[in-house]
């Protein structure tokens, strides 16, 4: 799971929504935390939101057990 918050999955995420453009897409994980996860980063680190805006976006997304792992990456400065 470390591993799909590591730098460069956000800028994947990125790519494949900008091929998809405006159809509709589903992100999908059996409890919605890897994807609030990759969102929140995506956030931070591409559209460049501040960290408690991106993790908020974050939650809604399904954010939760990896929260504080998201924090870390956010606050380390990647």
């Amino acid at each position: 799971v470390m591993e799909l918050i590591r730098e460069g999955n956000d800028k994947k995420l990125d790519e494949v929504l900008a091929d998809i453009g405006e159809e509709p897409a589903v992100l999908h994980c059996a409890s919605g935390n890897r994807v609030g996860a990759l969102i929140a980063l995506r956030a931070a680190w591409i559209e460049g939101m501040a960290a408690e805006a991106a993790i908020a976006k974050g939650k809604r997304w399904g954010l939760t057990r990896l929260e504080e792992a998201v924090r870390a990456r956010l606050s380390a400065g990647d």
